[in-house]
């Protein structure tokens, strides 16, 4: 689904119409009629757009949804158009002449799911894990590619150290953690991390995620997506393979 950030784009466009333009495109695009005919004209166009996107989104109305955000994606007078193109990208939806596709994996789906498992493990630093996945996605909307991947950096290593201060803590050790390298060596040594799945897995995702300059025959702003796409689907894995480590 759409994410604020996009809905707001998409209200702030509608906004701009008339109100008998703003009625007959909703209605045109599906909207169901008692959501918006039976305001009165001295009712805020932004409000109404805003309400009529927030009760589809709440309906879990992609249709809809898809079939307004196309649509104001082909409309000349679209002011915020790459705004937009980079809210919908942050979704995790492709934008390709204003036809919008789902992605190869669901970006808003796999962050629900990390969201979900951190708060159920009250020992990692959840507000500051929150904090770098919010920045993460804010950032890359923002179409600012570089903090935004430095953003997913900062979520694996806080997740790294918090698991490493977790099992230090279970075996009543106090090891030196003061630099991402320590912390991966010690997770090694307590066995968490086999040295293969550290060597191969962990520090080439952490590797990739450190890399700075430009990436050959790829745009940042794709660099950008695969660190988010690296960011969620390895901070699954290490959560999940703490629950079971024993």
């Amino acid at each position: 689904m759409f994410n604020h950030k996009t809905t707001s784009y998409l209200a702030e466009h509608l906004s701009s119409k008339t109100r008998p333009q703003l009625d007959h495109f909703l209605g045109k695009h599906g909207v169901p009629t008692e959501l918006f005919a039976e305001r009165p004209e001295s009712y805020s166009k932004l409000k109404l757009a805003g309400e009529v996107l927030k009760e589809l989104t709440r309906r879990k109305d992609f249709t809809t949804l898809k079939s307004i955000a196309q649509a104001i994606l082909q409309e000349p007078s679209c002011t915020s158009l790459e705004h937009l193109e980079s809210a919908l990208t942050a979704d995790g939806f492709t934008v390709t002449d204003g036809k919008i596709e789902a992605g190869p994996v669901s970006i808003t789906e796999e962050r629900s799911a990390l969201e979900t498992i951190i708060e159920r493990n009250p020992y990692l630093s959840q507000d500051i894990l929150h904090h770098h996945l919010k920045q993460n996605i804010d950032l890359y909307t923002d179409g600012k590619w570089d903090a935004s991947i430095a953003q997913a950096r900062n979520f694996i290593e806080q997740l790294l150290h918090d698991i490493a201060m977790h099992l230090a803590k279970q075996r009543s050790e106090k090891p030196d953690l003061d630099k991402p390298l320590k912390v991966r060596n010690y997770l090694v040594t307590v066995c968490f991390l086999q040295k293969n799945e550290r060597d191969k897995l962990i520090d080439g995702v952490y590797g990739y995620l450190s890399e700075e300059g430009a990436h050959p025959g790829i745009s940042e702003q794709k660099v950008a997506h695969v660190c988010r796409i690296l960011c969620l689907t390895i901070g699954q894995y290490l959560i999940e393979k703490l629950e079971n480590y024993s």
